[in-house]
């Protein structure tokens, strides 16, 4: 049995054919105090993600307001005239004096209502920010699933590119 732990609070146990279809992605990005209290305002408050998240012309919450954990939230946009619907669950939320820590669990995409995405599994993203001249750290696990496993590249790509797009909104803010 292996316990793969990134310095954030993703435990997570692999056993037998799991260890090796787990994987992993992480950046991170130094930036003032006043920059990460203003980070995490605006990633907490469901009301301001369309104006900095590139992915979320429109945002639709279980709740408006902060983000708690429990809740669920969908992101939309439009692609080549076709509506993109992201839908993540808010997996754990921390938070400390000097640090603040988010937990997305990826729970699928929709094109046009019809179900894509659905060849990663178990995709989580930790968004941690630490508020004492620290920075922004992004966490990034998945699996591939069924055929997806011929396309792990292609799966690892969009992951990659997903948190760097994600940290780049962030501290752009």
């Amino acid at each position: 049995m292996i316990v793969y732990s990134s310095t954030t609070t993703i435990p997570l146990i692999c056993v037998g054919k799991d260890m090796a279809d787990v994987r992993s992605h992480t950046v991170r990005k130094s930036q003032s105090s006043e920059k990460c209290l203003e980070i995490k305002s605006n990633l907490s408050d469901t009301k301001t993600w369309p104006n900095w998240h590139r992915g979320a012309t429109q945002m639709v919450a279980s709740e408006a307001g902060e983000l708690k954990k429990g809740h669920r939230i969908a992101l939309h946009q439009l692609i080549k005239g076709a509506l993109i619907e992201n839908r993540w669950f808010v997996e754990n939320i921390r938070e400390g004096k000097d640090y603040y820590e988010i937990v997305l669990l990826f729970e699928g995409q929709s094109r046009m209502e019809r179900n894509t995405a659905r060849s990663m599994k178990e995709y989580r993203i930790c968004i941690t920010i630490l508020m004492d001249n620290g920075g922004v750290e992004i966490h990034s696990t998945w699996k591939s699933k069924g055929i997806g496993r011929f396309f792990s590249k292609r799966l690892s790509i969009f992951a990659t590119t997903n948190a760097q797009h994600l940290l780049d909104d962030l501290c752009s803010i």
